[in-house]
């Protein structure tokens, strides 16, 4: 599929019921690559909207996996000792921060701008995830391997999140030389 087209991981990104994939936030990347050069028919602002989808689901997934790297560090650091993991668990998870401001999951500053379909959908994300669920926490064997899976995760999301936000950066150039060049009319201009 050419730049600039409107097709593919747009479409995939834009299906609620489906997950929402790195491959999918990469190739809108790709495609949104010559924004800056973009003629006034690309799909800017359908690249704007599906970016900002896909940030706010890297932050979820991110802020997700940090408190999981919180736990397994706490755990390689008081050893195999899990009730005092337990123990301990609401200061671990009260010491995390949440990205972008938030103090806390429920303290979001706007409610009603999280979208509930994106935590759902961003479990592909986060697969090292999962991992947690089934890790006994007094096997330092095993924590270390899915603490480095955790990290590998995060990694990879934390480049994307730094990718997407300067191309968001980039798109919002774009959309105001639009404007100054008269390309879109104030009168008409999408939502």
């Amino acid at each position: 599929m050419p730049k600039g087209s409107s097709g593919g991981a747009v479409e995939a990104l834009l299906l609620r019921d489906r997950p929402i994939r790195l491959a999918d936030i990469d190739q809108v990347l790709d495609e949104s690559a010559e924004v800056e050069h973009a003629s006034k028919s690309a799909p800017i602002r359908t690249w704007r909207e599906e970016l900002t989808l896909a940030r706010e689901s890297l932050t979820y997934a991110r802020a997700v996996l940090s408190s999981d790297v919180a736990i397994l560090r706490h755990c390689v650091r008081v050893g195999p000792d899990e009730q005092s993991v337990v123990a301990e668990l609401p200061a671990i998870m009260a010491s995390q921060s949440w990205g972008e401001g938030w103090s806390s999951p429920g303290d979001t500053p706007d409610r009603s701008r999280v979208d509930p379909d994106v935590l759902i959908r961003s479990d592909e994300l986060m697969s090292a995830h999962q991992e947690m669920a089934g890790l006994d926490l007094s096997a330092p064997k095993q924590v270390a391997r899915v603490l480095d899976l955790l990290e590998e995760q995060i990694g990879a999301l934390t480049e994307r999140h730094r990718a997407v936000e300067i191309r968001l950066t980039e798109i919002r150039s774009a959309i105001i030389r639009q404007y100054q060049r008269g390309a879109v009319s104030t009168r008409n201009r999408p939502a």
